[in-house]
């Protein structure tokens, strides 16, 4: 197919992003039609890409280890491959390694470094780094304790439609933690994450809680 014609020509030029984005558009045919031959075609160009050192590609490829699509899952490829696309700033795997070592997959659990990747994610905008950098405050993962601090990202992460931060956000505003209690924002904020499906959000509507017992 023409598709595959562009990879060869592409493969030749050794151009890493004509590599990427045609490695995209088979791995989006592979996905219409679980056409398996796209698919490795796809990660054979990913992988070559991420050699070169084209970031998106080490992303890419970090994703495909971690989830054993297209090669065999491999946790610890997949933090080397994040690691690499991390340093060149890419947010998403940047929020992929710090998860990585937060949960310690792949990689020596390590909470305080964690915080480091999810911050620099974070500040880039991404919305579930974000939610995560709330977390390590709110919970002293990585970090001091800090509920202001945590507030904080939580809100950025609200207002980006992350559910459970506008219910963590709602819970912050109905007790008073790194924020002045104030149950209309609380309330407004758990209608927000029940409008996205969120359980503990619409029973939070519904009756007064005790603190420990709404976690």
């Amino acid at each position: 197919s023409s598709a595959f014609d562009k990879r060869e020509w592409a493969a030749r030029m050794g151009n890493p992003q004509d590599m990427r984005a045609i490695a995209a558009d088979l791995f989006g045919h592979w996905k219409r039609t679980h056409d398996e031959k796209a698919l490795n075609e796809a990660v054979k160009l990913w992988l070559a890409a991420a050699e070169k050192g084209d970031s998106i590609s080490q992303a890419m490829v970090g994703v495909l280890y971690d989830e054993g699509l297209g090669l065999q899952q491999d946790a610890e490829k997949a933090v080397k491959w994040y690691r690499k696309a991390a340093e060149q700033d890419n947010a998403s795997a940047q929020y992929n390694l710090a998860l990585c070592l937060h949960l310690g997959t792949g990689t020596e659990k390590n909470e305080s470094e964690a915080v480091v990747w999810f911050q620099r994610a974070a500040e880039q905008g991404d919305r579930d780094a974000q939610y995560y950098l709330g977390i390590c405050h709110d919970f002293g993962y990585g970090v001091p304790q800090n509920h202001r601090e945590a507030v904080i990202w939580y809100r950025k992460a609200a207002e980006r439609g992350v559910a459970m931060a506008q219910y963590n956000l709602a819970y912050c505003y109905e007790f008073g933690e790194g924020v002045e209690q104030d149950w209309e924002k609380a309330r407004e904020w758990y209608a927000k994450a029940a409008a996205q499906g969120d359980e503990k959000a619409r029973k939070a509507l519904q009756e007064p809680r005790e603190k420990d017992a709404a976690r």
